[in-house]
C-alpha cells in the first residue's frame, strides 16, 4: 500500500476546516467573508484597469 501525501494533506485540511467551523462558526464566517471581499475587490480592480485602458 502507497502512501499519498497530497491526499493525506487534504483529508487533514478537510478536517480543519469543519473543526473550525463547528467549534467557532462567527469566526469562520468573518474568515470567508474577508476571503470572498479580496477576491471581489481584485477583480473589480482588475475590471477597473482595464476600463482605464479601453476608455480614451
Amino acid at each position: 500500500m502507497k502512501f499519498d501525501l497530497k491526499k493525506t494533506l487534504t483529508w487533514i485540511l478537510i478536517i480543519f476546516v469543519i473543526y473550525a467551523i463547528l467549534t467557532s462558526p462567527t469566526e469562520s464566517a468573518d474568515v470567508v467573508r474577508s476571503i470572498w471581499s479580496i477576491i471581489f475587490n481584485g477583480i473589480q480592480s482588475v475590471a477597473t484597469f482595464f476600463d482605464r485602458i479601453i476608455t480614451p
